[in-house]
């Protein structure tokens, strides 16, 4: 298995300029926290930008190292991890936030997207309220279906979310929304799931 690396949540609240001289560097990288099964060129991914995620009255986490911090630190950080060989040219992601509804689809597919895209999830990214994660499974089952007509190569889902829904699918409609094609992988970030839930068996990591 190859294995991904992390930008450290403390470097997100590093200034543009800095984080920006850092990366060009190389000096962004920490050391691995989790094993990925296989390594994805062109991914699309999911993130839970609910209010359990950013507002610390009900997102805070302990970090690996040992500071507390917001749930939404460490995705937006996976998220960057992520997006830094989209800038170096070595992958392309579509990117949907979520919370109640989906929001609006970024992509990172040239080297000018991924580095805006990388800016604004340094920045923050955005926000919304209550959490969706049925709705946003079916929109992006949805968008992968129609580039499917043009282009095959997108059918990995990156769901990354602490997992706390509000309306959510059952397995039965998870599995026939998904098809045999479509293949979901989930982020879990300051939660657990237990083995019912239906979004279980896709788990790859939980910080």
């Amino acid at each position: 298995a190859s294995q991904l690396p992390q930008v450290s949540p403390d470097q997100m609240a590093l200034e543009d300029d800095l984080f920006y001289h850092r990366f060009v560097n190389r000096d962004l990288m920490c050391p691995e926290y989790y094993d990925v099964l296989e390594t994805f060129k062109r991914l699309y991914i999911l993130l839970d930008v609910s209010p359990s995620m950013w507002d610390p009255r009900w997102g805070r986490m302990r970090m690996p190292d040992g500071e507390m911090g917001v749930r939404d630190m460490w995705a937006r950080a996976v998220v960057a991890s992520l997006l830094i060989d989209a800038v170096e040219g070595r992958a392309e992601y579509f990117l949907r936030p979520f919370s109640a509804n989906p929001h609006e689809l970024r992509l990172a597919i040239t080297r000018t997207e991924a580095a805006q895209l990388l800016s604004w999830i340094i920045k923050g990214g955005e926000r919304g309220g209550g959490t969706d994660i049925g709705s946003a499974l079916i929109c992006a089952v949805e968008d992968i279906r129609k580039r499917q007509n043009v282009d095959t190569r997108t059918n990995h889902i990156l769901l990354i979310s602490d997992g706390q829904d509000q309306c959510g699918l059952t397995r039965e409609q998870l599995l026939e929304a998904l098809g045999s094609d479509i293949r979901l992988h989930v982020v879990l970030i300051g939660t657990t799931y237990g083995p019912d839930d239906p979004l279980a068996p896709h788990v790859i990591a939980k910080y």
